[in-house]
């Protein structure tokens, strides 16, 4: 296993509340599943024009849902603008 991907487990398995992880991971997957129902359920646009939206709406859920996560659990987090070069990111 490469060292991030080692760091990365060992995060997710030692610092991270696991409720907090099943609250995140629960809504997060109900999120992508709405979205792609949202997508599939437009006639109007082609297969390739969804799979795009989809992917380009993807990051909003995950935010969402790490916020959901947050309020439900108590964890602190804020929403910083990136100047160099524009992004939202919540921490």
């Amino acid at each position: 296993m490469s060292e991030l991907l080692e760091q990365t487990h060992e995060i997710l398995r030692y610092d991270l509340n696991p409720e907090f992880v099943e609250t995140l991971s629960i809504d997060i997957a109900w999120r992508y599943d709405r979205l792609y129902e949202e997508l599939r359920a437009d006639s109007a646009l082609p297969l390739e024009l969804k799979l795009a939206e989809f992917a380009a709406r993807r990051s909003s859920c995950a935010i969402r849902a790490m916020v959901f996560a947050s309020q439900q659990h108590g964890v602190p987090y804020s929403f910083r603008y990136l100047e160099c070069n524009g992004q939202e990111k919540s921490c």
